[in-house]
């Protein structure tokens, strides 16, 4: 995120396809990688609120979170 090489986040690229948040791809080894999510998978849901028409701003903060917490965000 900024120029100190420290990243946070679950190792994703999103995009938004008709209204849903869409996975456009996934950082080998990262959280995402390692809970099986696949480019193309659409995010339904980020802690149990539901993703449509959500602006990608908003997706991409609820997911990112606070270092160590968890998210529970299902995808289709």
């Amino acid at each position: 995120n900024d120029t100190r090489g420290e990243y946070n986040g679950i190792g994703i690229r999103l995009d938004v396809v008709e209204q849903y948040p869409v996975v456009v791809s996934v950082q080998e080894g990262g959280p995402a990688f390692e809970g099986g999510v696949e480019p193309g998978d659409v995010v339904i849901q980020i802690d149990g609120e539901p993703t449509l028409g959500m602006t990608l701003g908003d997706v991409v903060e609820r997911v990112r979170g606070e270092v160590g917490e968890p998210v529970a965000a299902p995808v289709t």
